[in-house]
């Protein structure tokens, strides 16, 4: 593998949000659990966390990025688990991703971790990209005053970048 390189400052951009995370909270766990809830469930300007509500105009549950994210996780095997919420939700759609990194560092032969890179990058193309940084910008900015969700949100939109490059980097390489 190449040296990957500290592109666009993403590095620092991700070690700036991670830093941000404790800071200011002074280890009030209620706070940080109010702000969630104020942010992500009940709050005047709360933000939808699945793609259906936060992408169709009825802005409702189950609609088409909901259908269009379980017809890809069919195509997978992937069976989430039922009590962790809507399969559009960004914690559904992240915990996917994650599954997929883990598998594909537990294979051995070469093809079949491309092909798991390959599936990880279209997932990040077809589900991710077109809602994964409107959805962290407009709860920074719902949540101002609110470090801890903010630098969550920092850091998910740096890892996803961050993500992309890794998974383009070894695609490239492997086609070379």
């Amino acid at each position: 593998m190449t040296a990957i390189p500290e592109t666009d400052g993403i590095y620092n951009e991700l070690n700036k949000s991670l830093t941000s995370l404790t800071a200011d909270q002074g280890g009030d766990e209620m706070k940080i659990k109010r702000d969630f809830t104020a942010l992500l469930c009940m709050g005047e300007s709360a933000v939808g966390n699945c793609a259906s509500i936060y992408y169709t105009p009825e802005h409702l549950i189950k609609r088409e990025p909901w259908t269009l994210v379980r017809k890809f996780y069919a195509e997978c095997g992937y069976e989430p688990l039922k009590q962790t919420g809507l399969e559009d939700s960004m914690s559904m759609e992240l915990s996917f991703l994650a599954q997929q990194s883990v598998s594909a560092s537990e294979k051995e032969d070469i093809n079949a971790i491309i092909d798991s890179v390959k599936l990880q990058k279209r997932f990040i193309a077809e589900h991710l990209d077109f809602w994964a940084d409107d959805f962290c910008d407009d709860l920074i900015l719902a949540g101002e005053g609110t470090p801890f969700e903010g630098g969550i949100c920092r850091s998910l939109k740096a890892i996803l970048k961050y993500d992309t490059l890794l998974l383009d980097m070894m695609i490239e390489e492997e086609a070379a």
